[in-house]
């Protein structure tokens, strides 16, 4: 959940503080999380509204309960009295872990038609897989088709590999840079990157200990986006953000011209306006949930990721 010490360190600089000073909270929009599922003691987020993707009680990690927070948390129900960025944004939270807490693409895809069904505005995504999937490329266009903007983690692999679904070319690919607007270390660097936002060093309540992931700098995009396409609508009640406002708006608002802050020449002119996608460099067949470990709903970032090996791909 966010803290006074996330809270002052982001909001004044990226403009929330702002946004809520004006009473903009995220109000007639929607997001929906694809994550882990909520804690059993989770009542920051009782407001969420969990999906059921994969039949299975799964594993209740607190990391899809920390991304959610970042998001939706409500002031009124936080020990520190501090809200998430878009706490008024109607939230839905997808658990696509199974029993085992293994991740499938079926699972991904399912979860993805489910927010296209729902009509949401916003899919903010915190996982991934270096294995192209032709019906995962097929759902996140799908979800564009309907005006969907779809956030996703590029990864923190420190690597050029690719990872989907942040590499199709109608997601938005969410890196992550610290307090100081640098890229953080263990972003992966490829061509697909299309924002960069606050994802390094996150203070946590009751921990000494700090969290570091693309896995968080997806949510804070989602959300300041919620923020901007809630403004919009409280004159234009309808208003659809489109992909490239939504990349242009978060490009100058988080203060990262595409120019000084690229892996890659055409990140600018290729991948916002679409392009292809490039050979995988490596062969994994591997999921990754980009997962900071977090023990009683707050604790420490890990060393490495927390990867699953495929069984039985579909």
């Amino acid at each position: 959940m966010p803290t006074r010490e996330y809270a002052s360190l982001w909001y004044p600089k990226f403009g929330v503080k702002k946004y809520h000073e004006e009473g903009h909270f995220g109000q007639n929009v929607s997001v929906y999380i694809i994550d882990t599922g909520l804690t059993n003691s989770e009542s920051l987020l009782k407001h969420v509204k969990s999906r059921s993707i994969t039949n299975s009680m799964g594993q209740k990690n607190t990391h899809g309960s920390f991304v959610a927070s970042i998001v939706a948390a409500k002031k009124e129900y936080s020990p520190d009295k501090v809200s998430g960025i878009a706490p008024e944004c109607q939230v839905f939270l997808a658990d696509v872990t199974d029993a085992q807490g293994k991740i499938f693409t079926s699972y991904l895809v399912k979860a993805i038609q489910d927010a296209i069904d729902l009509h949401v505005d916003i899919i903010s995504i915190s996982l991934g897989t270096s294995v192209y999937d032709q019906k995962l490329e097929n759902v996140v266009r799908a979800a564009a088709n309907q005006g969907i903007l779809v956030f996703a983690a590029s990864g923190n692999c420190s690597c050029r590999t690719y990872e989907f679904p942040s590499a199709c070319d109608e997601a938005i690919s969410v890196a992550s840079m610290d307090q100081n607007r640098h890229k953080s270390p263990f972003n992966t660097r490829n061509d697909s990157v299309t924002v960069f936002a606050p994802g390094q060093n996150i203070s946590v309540p009751g921990s000494t200990k700090k969290l570091s992931g693309t896995s968080f700098a997806v949510p804070f995009a989602s959300g300041l986006a919620a923020l901007e396409l809630s403004k919009r609508r409280s004159i234009l009640p309808k208003y659809i953000m489109t992909r490239t406002e939504a990349v242009g708006f978060l490009r100058s608002t988080l203060g990262l011209t595409c120019e000084e802050h690229t892996y890659s020449n055409d990140t600018c002119s290729g991948h916002l306006n679409g392009g292809s996608f490039r050979p995988n460099e490596t062969d994994g067949l591997s999921w990754f949930l980009l997962l900071a470990s977090i023990s009683g709903f707050l604790a420490f970032w890990t060393s490495s990721l927390f990867r699953t090996r495929l069984s039985g791909w579909r």
